[in-house]
Order: structure tokens, then sequence, then C-alpha cells
């Protein structure tokens, strides 16, 4: 009995298999907003407010710098741009539309841009 008692003590201090690393997240746009990439297809879609959508973009990629330009107009649109080629677009705090350029993306667009 003191020997299976050691066999399953020694059993429980061995490391399962090593955890596996997950798949790098990826951001990719599409005609409703930006889709997630390796998380089940999760979305940042149109009309999404802007404190989240910011923060869901700035979760998924860590380490994202903060934004490298934030930009307002008069008709209270903001854009939220990052330096691996995405600026978001917002009006009254909701975000509206994308916009994409080199180096991470081709030069792209969709839903309503902010004219700044």
């Amino acid at each position: 009995m003191k020997r299976l008692a050691v066999i399953l003590l020694l059993a429980a201090c061995v490391p399962a298999d090593p955890p596996q690393e997950p798949a790098s997240a990826r951001i990719v746009p599409f005609s409703g907003g930006l889709r997630i990439t390796e998380t089940g297809g999760q979305e940042i879609g149109f009309g999404r407010e802007m404190g989240g959508a910011v923060l869901a973009v700035e979760k998924i990629l860590p380490p994202v710098p903060f934004p490298v330009a934030t930009r307002y107009d008069q008709s209270n649109c903001v854009t939220v741009a990052w330096d691996f080629g995405l600026t978001m677009h917002f009006r009254n705090q909701t975000f509206i539309g994308w916009s994409t350029t080199p180096p991470d993306f081709a030069t792209a667009h969709a839903g309503q841009l902010c004219s700044n």
C-alpha cells in the first residue's frame, strides 16, 4: 500500500505536457470591421464603442504600442492609427470604419472614414 502511495505521489509531481504556445492572433480587416484570427471568430465590428475597440486591438497583438496618432475633426470624428498600418475611424465614440496601409497591410478601407 505504501508503495502505491509513493507511486501516486511521484506521478502527481511529473509535469503534464508542456503548455502549447497560443497561435499568434492577427487582425484581418473585412467589410464589417476587423476579424481576429486564432480566436474562434471574434470580431471588432462597426458600431463598437471606441474605448473597447481600441483596447481590443491592444490586447490582441501584444506588445502593440499605443496608437501613434489620434486626430479629431469638427464632425466628432476621431482616427486612431498604429505604426503597423491600421487606422480605426470613430464618430461620436463609435467605430465606423478602418483604413490600412503598408507595412503590414495593403492599402484598403471599409466603412465610413473621417476626413482628417
